[in-house]
């Protein structure tokens, strides 16, 4: 979602998905990557002239709820809570009660590309399905916040997260980038191999991105125009509801919240570029000459400092042998 009003949801076909299990190890086959879901692939299989029920739901223009989908949305539309699937026909068949219980102790692993707009937005991973009723978004958080005996919070690791140009698509400038930013020692990101952990469900994690547009230019003449980031980051407890307490500080919040990862990304006016420069040989020379002209200059002075002090010295060790000899050669009277 950005500020140009575009929103862009599910996109499971832009992402790759693995299911992990309560160890964080991957399970075997379950790589997700497919445009179509299991529900769609079980819709085309149905016979045409299928017509479900919505269960009192509001009903879509067809006037059929065909999956378990189209069900739950169809509650959402009619303001109700979708909270027990096994009720439902085409949830039954779908085995969405099943895949929740035998996901319940499992996590996941989120990888991929997304392109967005130049403009300030938010990139944001919640719990459930999403819908938009009403020009509002709604989310589905009843399979994420019952009490089933499982543990569901929002605890992650950002193994990698950056802001790249369409020069990186390019292995050639994509190379010549990487060096680049490894003599600089730009080679990992703020956000790279953060850990954020809470055991509460009801938890929101917010990032608060500053995005700068940068180039690199290298010295065989390649440009490469890529982002850098600066970020700070914020957690709100949810279950205190829009009033809460921090540090002895009573807080009052604008807006509800919602349980998950918010990447809040702003694009800087402002471009850093990086320019690999050669100095000439006439550069050399001079900077050459420069600096044997200043240790000539540095040791003509503690040449002189040394002289100065070493005929003080002498001076002061002359008139003391003759101020003793004086006292020597004196008469008694």
């Amino acid at each position: 979602m950005d500020i140009s009003g575009e929103v862009q949801r599910d996109l499971s076909h832009n992402v790759l998905k693995v299911r992990l299990d309560s160890s964080g190890t991957e399970i075997p086959n379950t790589h997700s990557a497919e445009l179509q879901n299991d529900l769609e692939k079980l819709q085309e299989s149905k016979k045409d002239g299928y017509c479900g029920s919505c269960y009192g739901g509001l009903e879509p223009p067809s006037g059929c709820c065909n999956n378990c989908e189209e069900v739950r949305q169809a509650y959402v539309n009619r303001g109700w809570s979708f909270s027990n699937p096994d009720a439902i026909e085409q949830c039954r068949n779908e085995g969405w009660a099943d895949k929740l219980r035998e996901q319940a102790n499992e996590g996941c692993n989120i990888s991929g590309r997304i392109r967005v707009n130049k403009v300030i937005g938010n990139i944001h991973l919640s719990p459930g399905r999403s819908f938009q009723t009403n020009r509002h978004n709604i989310y589905e958080l009843v399979p994420y916040l019952r009490d089933d005996g499982n543990r569901h919070d929002f605890s992650h690791t950002i193994h990698h997260f950056a802001f790249e140009g369409d020069d990186e698509y390019d292995y050639w400038k994509a190379e010549a980038g990487q060096k680049m930013r490894k003599r600089l020692g730009l080679t990992k990101n703020v956000l790279d191999d953060v850990e954020a952990r809470t055991y509460k469900a009801q938890y929101m994690f917010q990032y608060f991105l500053k995005v700068v547009s940068t180039q690199f230019r290298t010295l065989e003449g390649q440009v490469v125009n890529t982002h850098q980031y600066s970020t700070t980051s914020f957690e709100r407890d949810l279950s205190e509801g829009l009033n809460g307490e921090t540090g002895g500080i009573h807080v009052q919040h604008g807006v509800s919240g919602l349980p998950g990862a918010f990447f809040n990304y702003e694009i800087s006016p402002i471009q850093v570029v990086h320019s690999e420069v050669q100095q000439s040989f006439a550069h050399f020379l001079t900077s050459t000459c420069a600096i044997i002209g200043g240790v000539l200059t540095v040791a003509a002075i503690l040449d002189g400092v040394l002289f100065a002090t070493t005929k003080v010295l002498k001076k002061s060790g002359g008139t003391s042998s003759s101020t003793a000899s004086g006292y020597g050669s004196g008469k008694l009277m």
